[in-house]
């Protein structure tokens, strides 16, 4: 988690405009929250369906 701490301390001091640095970084969380959906949605799909059919 740290890596992650300092590229976001990292955008935020490349850019002076701190607008533009608040919309990167929400950019940031949500590429990282899409990433997190679609691993979730693969590893649903890979998961044989048998598993969520029980009961």
């Amino acid at each position: 988690m740290n890596l992650l701490h300092t590229i976001w301390n990292s955008i935020g001091l490349t850019l002076n405009n701190e607008t533009a640095t608040i919309e990167i970084k929400w950019q940031l969380v949500s590429v990282i929250l899409f990433v997190k959906l679609l691993v979730d949605y693969i590893r649903y799909v890979k998961v044989p369906r048998k598993h969520y059919k029980k009961g």
